[in-house]
């Protein structure tokens, strides 16, 4: 019983910290590609031409879309970095972020949508286990 019980807080403790790391990730797309805002400045002149804007603000992985920068903010090609790369964003009045590319928004499954599947099979099948256990204990003590 004190297994389970681990194994609930352990899974619980998981999931948890695996909503809010994606929670707190930043990001935009472009051109169905999602890419994961950095901290990385990157320099004026490094800037090359703009090739769209944020136009929804959104957790939502659509095209235009950021969950973290207003609409109408652009975004750029960095020179010399093929934009499948980085791409750069304009975080105020000349300053520029380094956006990373992570993946394209596609229909296939990600790592995430695998794992996530995973850990949620294992949570049904743990408190299926658990409910069973506490069935036995509680059909032990009537008798």
């Amino acid at each position: 019983m004190r297994i389970m019980r681990i194994i609930h807080s352990l899974l619980i403790c998981f999931l948890l910290g695996t909503s809010v790391a994606l929670a707190t990730t930043g990001f935009i797309v472009h051109e169905g590609k999602v890419y994961d805002v950095t901290t990385e400045t990157v320099e004026a002149g490094d800037v090359g031409t703009a090739i769209g804007e944020v136009t929804v603000q959104s957790e939502e992985v659509e095209n235009g879309a950021s969950n973290v920068f207003p609409v109408g903010t652009f975004f750029y090609d960095i020179n010399g970095l093929d934009r499948g790369e980085a791409i750069a964003v304009e975080e105020s009045s000349g300053q520029f972020v380094k956006a990373v590319y992570t993946q394209t928004n596609g229909s296939g499954f990600s790592i995430w949508t695998i794992l996530l599947g995973i850990v949620g099979i294992l949570v049904i099948l743990v408190g299926m286990m658990s409910f069973r256990n506490q069935r036995n204990h509680v059909k032990q003590y009537k008798e």
